[in-house]
This record gives structure tokens, sequence and C-alpha cells, in this order.
């Protein structure tokens, strides 16, 4: 059932990808046919519809991410599609991202998926009933329905990792990666992240695979292990000031009714639900970069909050010195993400990437970067 299951994801969007696919005179072989006014407006602005509907560079639409080299990831998935699914990965890869971030849990009985919560309400509608992952099992969860970033159920059901995967693979052009961010580790074993290793690998190679973790460099470690040719980012934990902002976005109502240390208890007790902690230790200091370094060997990065990264502009400098990546994440909106990182492009303190809630030609247009 788990092989057939697989196949049959394959057919499907291997069906979809040749349908939605034709020649158009002066326009790439994946310009979509049935848009022709909207291709004649888009190839005069030197774009066209590329599979699945993307807007894809017309006279480069092989090209990964933006100018300079700098790495955009789409945000569990691409923006305008359910989180983590099978559809928003497959489409994320077609549109070009350098990498498709994603949130990896495990069931009751030891399956891989692709969730960012400990609980389905956000995401998705069971049948079962079943809300908290560590109650479900495979069953219960590819019989689940989705739902969009916005709440609303939609036609699509969910897929386990391996699933994911072999239409990650499809998809995937040549420098292109699956981030599989590692999500509440601490029941999860080396022996599992070794599972999720030869999950994620069932279908795509050791190298277009990277791992993520924001709980430390133990089980970064451990992948090291099972994949030496993974890139591997510690995810650096936002600071206070980082989850007051995110507290205030979010729950700005409900916190103005409290005051003093109410206040800051419950904002603390918000960002601990959401996050694991309030707070993360910091890898920022030279010795520690140099730490994170010899730990995990091979590639390496560290991903920061923006409003993190733009309080210290000279961690760009410690990061490279130290043969570590530099990316950035938001806890707010996309937007004023990229308007920050334009303001850091400024002073000549630019990450290497960033993970964004946006797509390519937006994002390396509000950059400066298209």
């Amino acid at each position: 059932m788990y092989s057939v299951r697989i196949a049959l994801a394959i057919a499907v969007f291997t069906i979809f990808a040749a349908n939605a696919t034709w020649a158009l005179p002066g326009l790439p072989g994946d310009a979509l046919e049935d848009r022709a006014p909207e291709q004649a407006a888009l190839s005069a602005r030197g774009y066209y519809l590329g599979r699945f509907g993307v807007i894809r560079r017309l006279n480069q639409p092989q090209a990964l991410g933006c100018l300079n080299g700098f790495e955009i990831q789409s945000h569990r998935g691409y923006p305008t599609l359910p989180e983590n699914a099978f559809s928003s990965v497959v489409v994320a890869f077609a549109a070009k991202f350098n990498a498709v971030e994603v949130d990896a849990r495990q069931l009751r009985d030891g399956t891989w998926v692709l969730n960012h919560d400990e609980s389905t309400q956000r995401t998705m509608l069971t049948r079962s009933n079943k809300t908290k992952l560590r109650n479900m099992d495979r069953s219960d969860w590819t019989q689940s329905t989705l739902r969009n970033r916005l709440g609303q159920q939609v036609n699509e059901q969910a897929e386990d990792l391996a699933t994911i995967a072999s239409g990650a693979f499809q998809a995937q052009s040549p420098g292109q990666t699956l981030n599989i961010e590692l999500k509440d580790n601490r029941g999860i074993n080396c022996q599992d992240l070794g599972q999720l290793n030869e999950t994620a690998t069932l279908f795509l190679s050791a190298g277009q695979v990277s791992y993520s973790s924001m709980n430390g460099v133990k089980p970064l470690a451990c992948m090291r292990e099972h994949n030496p040719e993974a890139y591997l980012a510690l995810i650096q934990g936002p600071s206070r000031k980082a989850l007051e902002k995110w507290a205030a976005a979010n729950h700005g109502e409900e916190l103005s009714k409290l005051n003093g240390n109410r206040r800051l208890r419950a904002a603390a007790q918000m960002a601990t639900e959401a996050f694991g902690s309030y707070k993360y230790p910091s890898w920022s200091s030279t010795a520690k970069l140099q730490e994170l370094r010899r730990t995990l060997g091979g590639k390496v990065g560290l991903h920061v909050e923006i409003s993190d990264l733009k309080a210290d502009p000279g961690l760009v400098a410690r990061a490279h010195s130290a043969g570590v990546k530099l990316m950035t994440y938001t806890l707010t909106d996309n937007d004023s993400h990229l308007n920050d990182l334009l303001a850091l492009k400024s002073r000549g303190a630019m990450p290497d990437g960033a993970i964004v809630d946006s797509t390519p030609i937006k994002t390396c247009k509000m950059l400066g970067l298209e």
C-alpha cells in the first residue's frame, strides 16, 4: 500500500505536468498555452507563466533565487498554497526557489509527516477527530483534508514525508534542496532521525536534502552522522526583543489588558507555546560560530531572526569569517522582513539568503536583486 501510494503520487504529478504545459512560439517549453493574453503581457516585461501558473524569468527560466547569489527559501512551501502540502512543495520547486523549507514531525507509529505545530487544528481537518500528532498514526493522517493558509478547507488530502519527497524528486531542478526543519526533537533519538533521513532520501539524493533545527546542535550533529553531504543549519532562537515584537503583533489586544510582570509572564508563555521557549542561547559570537563549524563540519549555517541581525549587522562578517552561512527568517510579516533586508543591503551587511513568504519574483524585486 505504501509503495502504491507513492507511485500514484508520481503518476498524478507526471500527468498534471504533462497536461499543463505546451510549446508556445517564442516561449519556453513549459509555458501555459491556455493563458495567451497573460503570456503576452508578461512577455513584454520579461516574464512568462510556467508550469502550475508560476511566474518565471523569460530569458533565464532555469535561474534560481536572486541576483548576486542571494538565496531564497520558500517558507513551508509555496506562499499561496497550503503549508507543508504535496502541492505546495512541488509548486515551490517549479517556481525556482533555491530551497523549499518544511517542518518534520513524527506520528505515534513512527511515520514522518510535515506539520509546523504539534496539533493539526490550524492546518487540517481529520476524519478521526484526533488533533495531536502524538495520538495519530499514518491512517489517521492520510485520511485528513488540508486547510489553506486562511484556515479554509481545500480539496487536498494530507500526505506523509515519503510521498512528498517523491513529488519533490519530480519537480526539483539542479541546485535545489528540500530544507527539513526538525521540530520538537525532545522525544526523538538519533535512530529516529536516521529513519527520517532514510525516508527523505528514498527519492532525493543526500545532497538534495538539508536539515535545520531550533533545538540546539545535538539533532544536527546526529544528522551529520547519517548524512555527511547535507547542509545543516542551527536556527538561532529569537531574542527577547524579537519575541516581544512578535507577541505585540499577534497578541497585542490580549496583552494590553495586563500590566507589569503579569504581562511579561503572559508574553513569555505565549512565546513558549509557539516556539518552544522564550530564552535561547546565543551563537552569534566569533567563538560560538567557530564551535558551530567544528561541531557540525561540512556545509553549515546559522539562521537568525531579521530584527536580531538588524541590531547586530556585524554578525554577517563574523559568520563568514568562521565559514558559516548566514540566513534570516522573521516572526512577523514578510514585507517588513524584506524591507529590513533592504536596509541591511544599504549598509553592506546582507546575509547570504532568507526564508520568505513571497514569490521569487516579488522577493527579488523588493530587494533590488531581480
